[in-house]
C-alpha cells in the first residue's frame, strides 16, 4: 500500500483499520490502537476529522474490549457526533452507534442512561421507518432484549430474544456471533427462570458458534464455557461442569498470555 500510494492517502486509512481489526479479533487490542491512531492521523488530513467516524467507533470497540468502559464511551460519543454531521440523524451508521453506545451504560450499570438512549432511538426508528430486518433495527433490539435482561423482565426479554433469532438467522445465518449472542441471552433468561435443560440447550448452540465464528482460542468461547459451567452446575452435572471449567481455563491462558492470574480472573468472573 505505502509503495503504491504512499504513507499519506486515503486507501491507507481504510488498511489500518483493517488491520487493526484484524489484531483485535486475535486478542491483540494494544497494536490494534496503534494502527487505528495511525489511521486517525492520516485520516484527518486527507479525508477530513468529521469522516473519521469510523475509526473512532473502532477505537470505542477496543477500549470496550480492554475493559475501559468510560474510554470506550468517549470515544463513541464522539463518533456518534461526527457521524450525524456527515450522515444525518436518520442513517443506519448513526443508530448503530447508538446501540453500542446503549450495551456500554448497560455493562456498567447506568441503566437509566441506556433506557433514555433506546427511547431515543426507537422515536428514530419510527420516524424514519428503519427497515425491521436492517443491521441497525436488530442490533437495536438485540439491545433492548438485553436492557430487559438487566433490568429483570424476563418474559418480555425472552420474546425480544426470540424475535431476534428468526431475524438473526434470515440475515446473518446460523453461524454468526449475533445469533450466538441471541442464544447466550436466551440461555440467560431459561436459567433465571430455573429452566436449566432449556438454558442448556442454547448455551450449547452458543458455544458452538463462537467456536466456529472465532476458533477455539477466543474470549467469547471462554465465555460461552464459563456460562456452561453455572448452568451444568445448577442441573447437578458437576463433572461435565468441571470439563467445561478446565477447557475455559485452558483458553483463558492462552488468551490472557501474559498475565495466567488474569485467566482465573475472567473466568472466575
Amino acid at each position: 500500500g505505502k509503495k503504491i500510494y504512499g504513507e499519506e492517502h486515503a486507501c491507507m486509512v481504510w488498511l489500518y483499520n483493517d488491520i487493526s481489526l484484524v489484531l483485535s479479533s486475535i486478542g491483540k487490542p494494544e497494536q490494534s490502537l496503534e494502527y487505528l491512531q495511525k489511521a486517525l492521523n492520516i485520516g484527518r488530513n486527507v479525508l477530513g476529522e468529521d469522516k473519521m467516524f469510523n475509526t473512532y467507533n473502532n477505537m470505542a470497540i477496543v477500549y470496550g474490549f480492554l475493559g475501559e468502559h468510560r474510554k470506550a464511551l468517549d470515544y463513541y460519543e464522539i463518533a456518534l457526533e461526527k457521524c450525524i454531521k456527515v450522515s444525518g440523524k436518520e442513517k443506519e451508521s448513526v443508530l448503530i452507534i447508538y446501540s453500542s453506545i446503549i450495551n456500554v451504560y448497560m455493562i456498567i450499570g447506568e441503566y437509566d442512561k441506556a433506557v433514555e438512549i433506546m427511547k431515543k432511538c426507537l422515536s428514530v426508528l419510527e420516524d424514519y421507518e428503519v427497515a425491521d430486518d436492517s443491521r441497525a433495527a436488530v442490533l437495536l433490539s438485540n439491545a433492548m432484549s438485553t436492557l430487559l435482561l438487566a433490568t429483570g423482565d424476563f418474559q418480555e426479554a425472552l420474546d425480544f430474544c426470540e424475535d431476534n433469532l428468526e431475524v438473526m438467522k434470515k440475515n446473518f445465518g446460523e453461524y454468526h456471533n449475533m445469533t450466538a449472542t441471541v442464544y447466550s441471552n436466551m440461555s440467560y433468561v431459561y436459567s433465571r427462570q430455573g429452566e436449566y435443560q432449556q438454558a442448556l440447550d442454547c448455551c450449547k448452540k452458543s458455544l458452538k458458534i463462537n467456536e466456529k465464528v472465532f476458533g477455539s482460542c477466543h474470549a467469547a468461547v471462554v465465555l460461552s464455557c464459563s456460562n456452561m459451567i453455572e448452568i451444568c452446575s445448577n442441573l447437578g452435572e458437576y463433572q461435565q461442569a468441571l470439563e467445561y471449567f478446565e477447557k475455559a481455563l485452558e483458553i483463558s491462558k492462552m488468551v490472557f498470555v501474559e498475565d495466567a492470574q488474569m485467566a482465573v480472573l475472567y473466568l472466575n468472573g
